[in-house]
């Protein structure tokens, strides 16, 4: 593959913050043709960051790109436009069901040509694992003798309907496996360890790989792992100076017509922003079980690690072998 393609693949993937480690001397690497671990979460906003450890370290280590752009904040249009490295008018995914979006509408369009096929095209080993595309049903044959796994991915472990994080279907790699309720279905965990899996068979090989994960958290019905159901006690919702405003005679008269939130609608925030915030502490987790997998595999300084949510608002990070701390603007392509 031609190193222009291959450099908008990678931007493709959304390689908009990079944190970059200086690396001890390494045998000959072909720096041309690192690891990349992407990790992408569902609908999260940038106030979530700061409980989330594993990744304000990332940041606090690396380089920050702050300045910039997403296609498209709604879940299906990003994720068509970080699978295919294309602007929504050229994918035709405009929103998240048909007949102007969802997975039907970027299976029959671009889907034989993704970031999946060009890097395995360019000799990766690729897997991704995780939540799809709105309207995936993992189950679904679409004409073949086995479930449907689109080109362009060595490795596949995808679900249907994982918002609750249990009581789902995989597809993993052509077949069906059921999850059931138990603590150790809890499918964020579940995709941590086939990640952590991933990374070292790919290891073994000596191939440069490429991993997608994708949880559904923290999504709503935002539920936590087990072990973080107390998390977080007395954690309420931000209260900004725009949380019930009381003067609101400088607003919209809709929204001046509003009578203030009774005490039940406050606590149901409360509840839901705690919630969030807990059930991104399994996705921390699984980033700083990526990092010990990396570096017990001798992989860490020639992989990307890259953090961030469909909807554009929260940080990405990434660790590189460059030894880079300098803060700046990307740049980015589309075709």
């Amino acid at each position: 593959m031609p190193r222009p393609r291959l450099a908008v693949c990678v931007a493709a993937i959304g390689l908009v913050l990079a944190a970059c480690t200086a690396p001890p001397p390494q045998p000959a690497v072909d720096p041309a043709r690192p690891n990349i671990v992407f990790v992408l979460v569902d609908d999260m906003d940038q106030g979530l960051v700061r409980f989330m450890p594993e990744v304000l370290r990332m940041q606090r280590d690396g380089v920050t790109f702050s300045n910039s752009t997403v296609t498209d904040s709604l879940c299906c249009p990003s994720r068509a436009s970080l699978l295919s490295g294309k602007y929504p008018h050229n994918t035709g995914v405009f929103t998240n069901e048909p007949p102007d979006g969802g997975f039907a509408v970027f299976h029959r369009r671009d889907e034989r040509d993704t970031v999946g096929t060009q890097l395995q095209q360019a000799g990766y080993r690729t897997g991704f694992m995780g939540k799809y595309l709105n309207g995936y049903q993992p189950g679904r044959t679409l004409g073949g003798e086995r479930p449907f796994v689109p080109p362009g991915w060595d490795e596949w472990a995808v679900a249907g309907n994982g918002y609750d994080e249990y009581d789902y279907q995989l597809n993993v790699n052509g077949r069906l496996r059921s999850h059931g309720h138990r603590p150790g279905d809890y499918l964020t965990d579940v995709l941590a360890q086939r990640g952590n899996d991933f990374i070292r068979s790919s290891a073994a090989r000596g191939t440069p790989f490429f991993l997608e994960v994708a949880p559904f958290a923290p999504h709503g019905p935002f539920t936590p792992a087990p072990r973080h159901a107390d998390a977080l006690p007395g954690l309420t919702a931000p209260r900004t100076p725009a949380f019930d405003e009381p003067d609101r005679s400088d607003k919209p008269a809709w929204l001046r017509a509003l009578p203030p939130l009774p005490a039940a609608k406050v606590r149901a925030a409360d509840v839901k922003f705690r919630k969030r915030a807990q059930s991104l502490l399994a996705v921390d987790e699984m980033l700083a079980g990526f990092q010990r997998t990396l570096t017990e595999t001798d992989q860490a300084q020639r992989t990307h690690v890259i953090f961030t949510s469909d909807n554009g608002s929260t940080s990405v990070s990434t660790r590189c072998p460059r030894a880079s701390r300098r803060r700046s603007t990307p740049t980015c392509g589309s075709r």
